[in-house]
């Protein structure tokens, strides 16, 4: 699926989560099976995303904080399910789509029969991301750098 040119400028640069004014992270992280001393580092996840527009794709670059997950890329265009590491240190296949002024990435793990959706918007320097998983929400705001 191609991406939105015009969606994809809007999240282009380097995003830093703001650990303080995220909202729901002990009921994701349960909603996503993890025990409770992974609940606790899941919502002290410190990173950052980076977009990057290169011709038709975006890639986006991932950096974690901490030994919970690997940094990496995806670029995302192709239309295909994609590797992505999951909260808890494993892999997990993604789709994502830039459209309609939306980031919207499609997670499944299906080694664990569970998946998960996240939504991310922008205004200005500041973009919200909304995670859904068996109907517990997680909000996340993060600042542009």
């Amino acid at each position: 699926m191609p991406v939105d040119v015009e969606t994809a400028k809007k999240f282009i640069g380097e995003w830093r989560v703001q650990v303080s004014e995220t909202m729901g992270a002990d009921e994701m992280g349960r909603a996503m099976g993890f025990p409770p001393i992974m609940i606790d580092m899941f919502k002290r996840l410190e990173y950052s995303l980076s977009f990057t527009l290169e011709g038709q794709v975006v890639r986006v670059a991932f950096k974690f904080n901490n030994q919970l997950a690997p940094s990496g890329s995806i670029t995302v265009g192709s239309g295909e399910k994609l590797d992505y590491p999951s909260p808890d240190g494993g892999i997990v296949k993604v789709i994502m789509n830039i459209e309609d002024g939306i980031v919207t990435d499609v997670h499944e793990d299906s080694e664990k029969g569970l998946s998960w959706t996240t939504a991310r918007s922008v205004d200005g320097d500041v973009m919200t991301a909304v995670t859904t998983c068996r109907n517990e929400t997680m909000r996340q705001t993060f600042k542009r750098e």
